[in-house]
């Protein structure tokens, strides 16, 4: 199970938690189960086409992968996922 942190801004759409676990095991996947596992959040956080908004960056272990989640990257239970919201203000 990898754990995914979800900022604030969007835990009201993963059933009100802050971190969900996700049973993948490569970076690819990670659409696929959110879905199944947090049905509302994806839908916030995935365009109809697949893609991450743009709006939301998906950091593994402090690096940012949003920009290549159709590569095969292994993960472990190692592993940590962090969603992050981007704040807009003038």
């Amino acid at each position: 199970m990898i754990g995914v942190q979800i900022p604030e801004a969007l835990i009201k759409f993963a059933n009100n938690q802050n971190q969900l676990e996700l049973g993948i095991r490569s970076l690819p996947e990670f659409s696929a189960e959110l879905l199944k596992t947090a049905p509302r959040l994806h839908s916030v956080i995935f365009s109809p086409n697949g893609k991450l908004c743009g709006f939301v960056n998906l950091y593994l272990d402090g690096a940012l992968v949003s920009h290549r989640m159709d590569q095969d990257i292994a993960l472990t239970a190692a592993n940590q996922l962090t969603l992050v919201a981007a704040v807009s203000g003038g």
